[in-house]
C-alpha cells in the first residue's frame, strides 16, 4: 500500500497498472525510466524527515504523560516554595516597601503547575473513552493545586520532599548567621533576606523565604508536618529524617526571631501531642522526644529568647494597633465589597490621622482584617470557611485510624491551626505560605479519600 501510495504520489494518482504501461512509454519516447527502487529511495529523506519532525513535536507531550517526569515536576513545585526561584514583572518598589504586592511573580512553580496542568489535560482526553464510573469525585483543591491524582507512594513522595526542602533551608538559614551572603547565591534567581537591627543587637534571617516573619510561618508548619512523621508507621530513614528537620529547622526558626512564629509552632505542636496522647494505644516517646529536642536547642539561645519575648521591642507590638484601627476605618466605608484586592495600601492615605505623623505606615499586620478590607464580608466568610475546612479534612482523616495518613493529617492540621494564629500579627502576602497551604489543602482532600478506601484496593496499604 505505501508503495502504491507513493507511485501514485510521483505520477499524478494513476492506477498502479497505467503506471508500468506509461513509465514503458516514456522510455520509448526518450524519457530515462525511473525503477521502483530509485523512487523508494528518494522518497525516504522526506518520510525520515517528516517523522523525525512529528517525534520531536510529539516527545514534550508524551514525556508529561510519564509518572516520573510528573513527580520531577511535582518535586520542583514543593522545592520552590522555600527557594523561590523566579522573577517580578512590572515589579514597583514603592508599593512593595507599603505591603502591597510588588509585581506578577513568574516562578518555576509557574512553569511546572503549567507542566502538571498539561499533563492532566492529555490524560483526561486519552481517557475520555473509557467508561463512566460510578461516582464522581473531583477532589478540586488537588486538581487546582497538583492536575494530578495522588497515591499513598505518592503521599510519602510529597512528605518526603517537603522534608528535604526544609532541612535545605535550614541548613542555608544557619550558614548565613554566621557567614552572610549576597544579595543571591551564585546568581541564581533568588535572593537573600537578612534584617540587620543594631539597636536591638540581633539579626533576623529569613533565608530565600522572604522577610523572617515569612520563614516563621513556612518553619512552623513544616516542623508540625516532621513531628508527625514520627507517629506514623514510616522505615527509620524518614524519622531520621524528620528529626533532622526538627533540629536544624528549630534552630532556623529561633534565628528569625519571630514571636508570631515561635507561639504559631508552639501552639501547633501542644495540639499535636496532646491529640495524640488522648487517643489510647500510642506512645508517648516520640512527644517526649520532641519536648526534650526542644529543650536542648533552647539552652544556647536562652538569653536571646528571653530577650527577644520580655524585653524593649522598641514598639513594634504596639505599632499594629494604629494599623488595625485603619483598617477599621477603611471597613466601615467599604463593609460589603471591601476596596477591591491589592487595594488597602492605595486607599490608606484617605485615612490616615495624627498617629501615623511618626508611626509605622504598612498594610494592616492581620491577614483577616486585611481580607475584610479588600474583598468585603464575603470575602471573609470565603477565607475563613477554606481554613476551617482544611482543618476539618485533616480531622476527618485523623478519625479513619490509618498508621500512616492518619498522624501526618493531624500534623497538618495542627500546623494549619497555628498558622491561622500567625496570621493575627502579621500581612502574610508573599508566595512561599499560601503555596505551602494550598499543598497542604490539596494534600488533606486526596489522604482522605485515599484513607477512605479499602486496604484490599490500596496495594501501598501493606507496604507501609
Amino acid at each position: 500500500m505505501i508503495a502504491g501510495m507513493r507511485s501514485r504520489a510521483s505520477t499524478g494518482g494513476t492506477p498502479l497498472a497505467v503506471q508500468n504501461e506509461g513509465s514503458e512509454h516514456l522510455g520509448s519516447a526518450g524519457f530515462p525510466p525511473r525503477s521502483f527502487g530509485a523512487q523508494r529511495s528518494s522518497s525516504r529523506p522526506l518520510s525520515l524527515g517528516g517523522n523525525s519532525l512529528v517525534v520531536a513535536i510529539l516527545s514534550p507531550f508524551l514525556a508529561l504523560t510519564s509518572a516520573s517526569v510528573q513527580r520531577v515536576l511535582l518535586a520542583v513545585v514543593i522545592l520552590d516554595i522555600p527557594l523561590q526561584f523566579g522573577a517580578h514583572l512590572f515589579y514597583r518598589e514603592d508599593d512593595a516597601a507599603l505591603g502591597a504586592l510588588g509585581g506578577l511573580s513568574i516562578s518555576a512553580t509557574t512553569l511546572a503547575l503549567a507542566g502538571l496542568y498539561l499533563s492532566w489535560l492529555i490524560r483526561a482526553f486519552a481517557n475520555r473513552n473509557q467508561a463512566p464510573r460510578a461516582r464522581v469525585n473531583v477532589n478540586w483543591p488537588l486538581v487546582v493545586y497538583f492536575a494530578i491524582t495522588l497515591t499513598r507512594e505518592d503521599v510519602v513522595f510529597v512528605v518526603s520532599v517537603l522534608l528535604v526542602a526544609c532541612l535545605v533551608e535550614s541548613v542555608v538559614m544557619i550558614i548565613l548567621r554566621f557567614t552572610g551572603m549576597p544579595s543571591t547565591i551564585w546568581g541564581l534567581p533568588t535572593h537573600i533576606h537578612i534584617d540587620s537591627d543594631t539597636k536591638e543587637g540581633f539579626m533576623r534571617i529569613g533565608g530565600t523565604v522572604g522577610s523572617s516573619n515569612f520563614a516563621a510561618a513556612y518553619l512552623s508548619i513544616s516542623l508540625t508536618c516532621a513531628a508527625s512523621v514520627l507517629f506514623t508507621n514510616l522505615g527509620h530513614w524518614c524519622k531520621w529524617l524528620a528529626a533532622a528537620v526538627l533540629g536544624l529547622g528549630s534552630i532556623a526558626l529561633i534565628l528569625t526571631f519571630s514571636r508570631g512564629g515561635w507561639l504559631a509552632l508552639a501552639l501547633s505542636l501542644a495540639l499535636l501531642c496532646f491529640v495524640t496522647w488522648r487517643r489510647r494505644g500510642l506512645s508517648l516517646k516520640a512527644p517526649i522526644a520532641v519536648l526534650l529536642l526542644l529543650a536542648l536547642l533552647y539552652v544556647p539561645f536562652h538569653s536571646l529568647i528571653g530577650a527577644r519575648l520580655f524585653g524593649d521591642d522598641r514598639g513594634s507590638a504596639e505599632s499594629r494597633i494604629p494599623l488595625m484601627n485603619l483598617a477599621f476605618r477603611i471597613v466601615e466605608d467599604n463593609p460589603v465589597l471591601g476596596v477591591g484586592v491589592n487595594n488597602f495600601t492605595v486607599v490608606m492615605g484617605r485615612y490616615l490621622t495624627s498617629e501615623f505623623r511618626e508611626g509605622f505606615l504598612f498594610a494592616v499586620h492581620n491577614k483577616y482584617l486585611l481580607v475584610l478590607a479588600e474583598t468585603g464580608i464575603g470575602g471573609l466568610i470565603a477565607f475563613l470557611a477554606f481554613f476551617v475546612g482544611t482543618v476539618r479534612k485533616g480531622w476527618q482523616c485523623w478519625d479513619l485510624k490509618d498508621p500512616l495518613l492518619s498522624p501526618l493529617a493531624l500534623g497538618f492540621a495542627a500546623g494549619i491551626v497555628g498558622h491561622m494564629v500567625h496570621m493575627t500579627v502579621d500581612v502574610f502576602r508573599g508566595r512561599p505560605t499560601q503555596q505551602l497551604v494550598w499543598l497542604i489543602a490539596g494534600l488533606l482532600v486526596a489522604m482522605c479519600r485515599i484513607g477512605s478506601t479499602p486496604a484490599r484496593e490500596d496495594s501501598f496499604a501493606s507496604a507501609t
